[in-house]
């Protein structure tokens, strides 16, 4: 049995994926839609702190003395109650440390007992008891707001970033508090040409003759990029705190950012976290190749990532698994269609290449090829591997399968009970499977002179239908399902539908349903031809 599925969810966002145009991300865009947090989070609390362990999203409501756990689907994992000794601790920005194993989180405190916050006060917390250990104290411009908002752990250099609310100076620090290498960075001089934030300045250190961004919210990549959120702006941007300069407009988002994080990976993808104050939620951003993933985390990857062919065609897929940016070799990749025309469709022995039982090869790669005769619309393709940790590691890719193929014909529909006034219905056809391709025309007439005449095609859908065979030539699909709207006897805004297959030749197998409306009555002809043909036609 697999510890963990990391696909981190997707799955269980392809209902709604397939309910609109389905799109992939590219940096900075929403990877899957914002994780509503449970419980008190997802009651109107105010969202402040997110961090990533490598198995749990925590994250923090403001003035509460609980660090809260949930995942890429938004559940409710439990909290920790955070405390130093008998003092409650209500920590707002956080951050993890994978060299020691624990939360770093900010708070501002009424230190000299006067009244209002005064100092900056920075923890370490122990993600298994709670328990809180003050590290150092600040008094830094900013640290007698409301909220503590930007904090994140530099693996690399053992050092922290750190952003009282809403300021114009991100500070460079060790994790005893002294200031490091590169400190400070002026984050309102580096967003002011152009000004970023427009009718967004820092509080109480702005700079009057500066038009630049307020920092609210930190992260940082493994590679050295500094990810900083703007407040209310909506902006996160990218820069080299080394250099200290500006990278890009790296995302936009809404409501008010309050805190980032690099998070999971999710189907391949990397991710920042991005907490809103407003709403509680978090929102899961694609990040830059290489920004958030150690080289030691397994990955596996799908090219092409969107494709486009015609029905019919075969499809490849190729699968690369890397460790360290180190192709694995004779990994077992399985892949599946999960959702689209082809659901169901799973790789199987002997249909891979190179290896033919979908094994990868030195390049750590494997390719399977399956066939889109299922009909029209968008697959979703899977694939999926096991570490030795027995860890599922997956990704997914688009395949929208179009075609530019027909069906023409016609013929008797036999009177019978399923006919209107027990009636047989003539009619003749030629018709495509995209609505734009023209032309589109479609007779149907019956009885005393009753004649249909269709003057727009509204839908086509072309489809395969295992049971039948629509024989030479292949078209890649046997059945036509359209509706339209047209003429009865000379009057327009009358609607129809249909669905036409072909069945081989000469025809008796071919069947015909015709429904036509015209706003009161419904005239319907249905069954086997007894005389002419459907035939389906391949895209020219």
């Amino acid at each position: 049995m697999f510890k963990k599925k990391v696909i981190t969810g997707a799955i269980g966002l392809l209902g709604l994926v397939l309910g609109a145009t389905i799109v992939l991300a590219a940096p900075g865009d929403a990877v899957q839609p914002p994780i509503d947090p449970p419980g008190l989070a997802g009651a109107g609390c105010s969202g402040i702190g997110v961090a990533f362990d490598g198995t749990n999203i925590w994250y923090t409501c403001a003035n509460e003395d609980k660090v809260r756990k949930t995942d890429l689907v938004g559940t409710d994992n439990g909290f920790i109650t955070t405390a130093e000794g008998l003092t409650s601790v209500s920590v707002d920005a956080i951050a993890w440390d994978s060299d020691l194993g624990v939360l770093w989180g900010g708070e501002l405190v009424d230190s000299d007992g006067v009244g209002g916050n005064d100092t900056c006060r920075i923890y370490t917390i122990d993600p298994t008891t709670g328990a809180a250990t003050t590290k150092f104290d600040r008094t830094d411009i900013g640290c007698g707001l409301l909220y503590f908002d930007g904090l994140t752990v530099d693996n690399v250099t053992n050092t922290l970033y750190y952003s009282p609310d809403v300021q114009k100076t991100i500070r460079h620090l060790t994790k005893a508090g002294a200031a490091a290498a590169n400190d400070p960075i002026d984050f309102e001089t580096l967003t002011s040409s152009p000004d970023l934030c427009p009718a967004h300045e820092p509080a109480g250190s702005d700079d009057p003759v500066v038009d630049g961004c307020p920092n609210s919210g930190l992260a940082i990549g493994i590679d050295g990029k500094l990810f900083a959120g703007t407040n209310g702006a909506g902006r996160i941007i990218t820069l080299d705190p080394v250099a200290k300069t500006f990278l890009s407009d790296f995302a936009t988002v809404t409501g008010r950012d309050e805190d980032l994080e690099c998070g999971p990976v999710v189907e391949g993808k990397e991710t920042i976290l991005s907490r809103d104050f407003e709403t509680g939620h978090i929102d899961v951003l694609e990040a830059p190749e290489g920004s958030c993933v150690s080289p030691a985390v397994p990955i596996i990857t799908l090219d092409p990532k969107e494709d486009t062919n015609e029905l019919g065609d075969d499809h490849a897929v190729t699968a690369t698994v890397t460790l360290g940016g180190v192709p694995v070799e004779g990994t077992l990749v399985n892949f599946s269609i999960t959702a689209g025309p082809n659901a169901g469709e799973v790789s199987g022995p002997g249909e891979c290449t190179v290896d033919p039982d979908c094994n990868t090869d030195s390049n750590g790669q494997t390719s399977w090829t399956y066939s889109g005769s299922a009909g029209e619309g968008t697959d979703i393709i899977v694939a999926c591997f096991s570490d030795e940790a027995g860890e599922e590691h997956c990704a997914r890719v688009l395949k929208e399968w179009i075609s530019h193929a027909r069906m023409t014909g016609g013929g008797t529909i036999p009177p019978g009970d399923a006919n209107s006034g027990n009636l047989e219905g003539k009619h003749g056809f030629e018709l495509h499977c995209d609505p734009t391709d023209l032309p589109n025309r479609l007779e149907v007439n019956w009885g005393k002179g009753n004649k249909f005449h269709l003057e727009t095609l509204t839908t086509a859908v072309c489809s395969n239908d295992p049971n039948l065979d629509e024989e030479q030539p292949v078209a890649g699909f046997d059945t036509y399902k359209g509706t339209g709207s047209g003429r009865l006897n000379g009057v327009p805004g009358v609607t129809a539908k249909w669905e036409f297959t072909d069945d081989g030749e000469p025809g008796v197998d071919d069947h015909a349903v015709i429904t036509i409306f015209d706003g009161v009555i419904s005239y319907t002809f249905s069954g086997n031809l007894t005389n002419g043909n459907h035939q389906a036609h391949p895209a020219e």
